[in-house]
């Protein structure tokens, strides 16, 4: 359990150790799937990406379901270390750390149509595939977009830098600069190593969340060197290269010394902080802390519908999922789930579901938005 919590957690966190798989050569069965890594919501579609965690199988899986009814639309063999899927425009895009590579997927109405008979998804005849300048990328960020590109931000583990792609309707893929991450925090000591923790667009804004640590700093006194800032840019200077508009908010001030992940709106963030467990809503306009509670300990990421007034956070180590009310942060339902490690999470609010990822049940649990159980997503054959 720990190696696979540790696993899980380098998505998130800059300081785990990342994990390495060795493909076997087993094709992943039908409706079958391995180690749930990401979900993502599109129009009428939920897409489920799988990596190949324990080296069994020859690749990953990338799976695409109908949200209302839970039916497996297709499924495409994708790298056996995918870490991130997401869809801007509909482009699908995925990165892989096995390849160290971004690839991006047009798709039709929300569908995934490969033009042409193929189980891989890389082999698809509307593909492009781009080998990325750093490794372990993991995280990915719509900046802007138009009716002939997309503008797309991802980061990586091992680097401190954000790079920007432009990516044609063609599809294909051109880098267009990168950022560095530390640059945007001033005074900070040379000795510190920063790290890129999640990104988000909000509103023609983009939030980056920083985490950073001294290098030099001996491993029993490392807590007291952890600090975590909040950069929120324009789209529009990012594009450009302006950074003397952006604010930074450093996050020592609420007590946070290191963070997961968030989730903005047009006056409030809602915050993750993993040093201490911790769930945080702040206003904006102000930056006065609105409430703060705790939550477990296992939480990396959060899900949030500000429509359905709801926050989810599934907790890996205790085999459990919280729901809260955004507003007042007070605990909605608890979902006691035993031993299916729930590491994912995604709300589809035009169904009114929820869809929760087990890891190491190698499937996705359906609930309610009040999180009662309705079925399960995929076959249970995987060892």
């Amino acid at each position: 359990m720990l190696k696979k919590t540790l696993c899980l957690g380098f998505v998130f966190m800059a300081f785990v150790p990342s994990c390495t798989t060795q493909p076997g050569q087993e094709r992943i069965p039908n409706l079958a799937m391995p180690f749930v890594m990401a979900l993502e919501i599109y129009k009428d579609g939920l897409f489920v990406a799988a990596t190949n965690y324990d080296g069994k199988y020859g690749s990953g899986k990338l799976a695409s379901v109908t949200a209302s009814s839970g039916t497996i639309r297709n499924e495409y063999e994708i790298y056996s270390d995918s870490q991130s899927v997401k869809v801007f425009n509909d482009t699908l895009l995925i990165t892989s750390k096995e390849n160290n590579t971004l690839s991006a997927i047009n798709m039709a109405g929300g569908n995934i149509n490969c033009g042409n008979a193929t189980a891989k998804l890389t082999d698809c005849a509307n593909a492009s595939t781009y080998k990325l300048r750093h490794s372990d990328p993991f995280a990915l960020a719509l900046l802007d977009s138009n009716a002939a590109n997309t503008y797309v931000l991802s980061a990586y583990l091992s680097s401190e830098k954000i790079d920007l792609f432009k990516i044609s309707k063609t599809p294909s893929i051109s880098f267009v600069n990168s950022i560095d991450a530390k640059s945007f925090i001033t005074g900070l000591d040379s000795n510190y190593s920063v790290s890129t923790a999640q990104i988000k667009n909000s509103n023609n804004k983009i939030f980056i969340l920083l985490n950073a640590h001294e290098e030099k700093t001996k491993e029993l006194d490392r807590e007291l060197s952890l600090k975590s800032y909040l950069v929120e840019i324009s789209s529009a200077d990012l594009l450009l290269g302006n950074r003397q508009n952006a604010k930074v908010r450093d996050l020592s001030v609420f007590g946070i010394k290191q963070a997961n992940d968030f989730y903005v709106s047009n006056t409030h963030l809602w915050l993750l902080s993993q040093n201490p467990s911790g769930l945080y809503k702040i206003n904006l306009s102000n930056d006065f802390l609105e409430n703060q509670v705790s939550v477990c300990s296992s939480a990396k990421m959060i899900a949030a519908n500000e429509t359905k007034d709801i926050l989810i956070l599934p907790c890996f180590e205790q085999n459990i999922v919280q729901s809260f009310f955004m507003n007042t942060l007070q605990v909605k339902k608890l979902a006691n789930i035993k031993k299916k490690s729930p590491a994912y999470a995604a709300i589809d609010e035009s169904n009114n579901l929820i869809f929760v990822s087990y890891f190491e049940e190698h499937q996705v649990g359906v609930f309610d938005m009040n999180l009662n159980f309705l079925k399960m997503l995929f076959k249970k054959t995987l060892n």
